[in-house]
């Protein structure tokens, strides 16, 4: 067929013409770059050059020291609060199977077994028990400090951890604000063990549906 062979040798024109297009701007590309090197080339020696050099070789090193710092700092504080940790839960747990605590690859806190294995599974009051030792610990490590607010904390414990928790509460911060319902403690037990700790002690008094007032207990 002579007029798809036309367009055949049409459609070869056209991509010889591309390829030569292609070609040429390639060269053109090469020779850029071949400037752009030449260039580069004189002014290595150059002494400004040299010192612009030795100002982004001290970049490096400064920014080296400091990553090594940060990677330092972060090495001791994960220490800090693991030991802080394990001295927490150990005061409060009764449980002498389980002799500390381990920051895991998470950050995470895993119970450690006398044996040194990790403890897999845990109840809901040791999980209890493990996060408050984490927050203790981690209170106690920042750098800057407030007040700790629980709200709850006892519900899933039993009377013994309840009373170790309570005995370890001034030891976890300067200020904690502990809110607990009616006979989740037992609040003549927890008056007795935080003696002078305990500052204030107030009680939601409910008059109705819309008005329930914050009143101070008598000492």
């Amino acid at each position: 067929n002579v007029k798809a062979l036309a367009q055949c040798l049409k459609k070869i024109d056209n991509y010889r013409e591309g390829c030569q297009k292609e070609r040429e701007k390639i060269k053109e590309i090469e020779s850029a770059v071949a400037t752009l090197e030449e260039k580069l080339n004189r002014v290595s020696t150059d002494s400004e050059m040299q010192l612009a050099c030795r100002r982004v070789d001290l970049c490096e090193q400064i920014c080296s020291i400091f990553e090594e710092g940060i990677a330092a700092y972060r090495d001791k504080l994960k220490n800090d609060v693991e030991k802080d940790a394990t001295e927490l839960f150990l005061q409060i747990s009764n449980d002498p199977d389980y002799t500390s605590l381990s920051i895991n690859e998470n950050y995470g806190l895993s119970m450690i077994h006398k044996s040194g294995e990790v403890v897999p599974l845990r109840s809901a009051g040791f999980e209890h028990v493990v996060a408050l030792s984490l927050i203790g610990a981690l209170h106690k490590n920042a750098p800057l400090r407030g007040p700790i607010i629980m709200d709850s904390p006892f519900g899933r414990l039993d009377p013994t951890h309840k009373r170790n928790i309570t005995n370890t509460l001034p030891k976890m911060s300067e200020q904690i604000v502990l809110l607990a319902y009616t006979h989740e403690i037992d609040e003549q037990q927890a008056r007795d063990t935080l003696g002078a700790a305990l500052n204030k002690e107030y009680r939601l008094q409910r008059y109705s549906s819309f008005h329930t007032q914050i009143e101070a207990q008598m000492s």
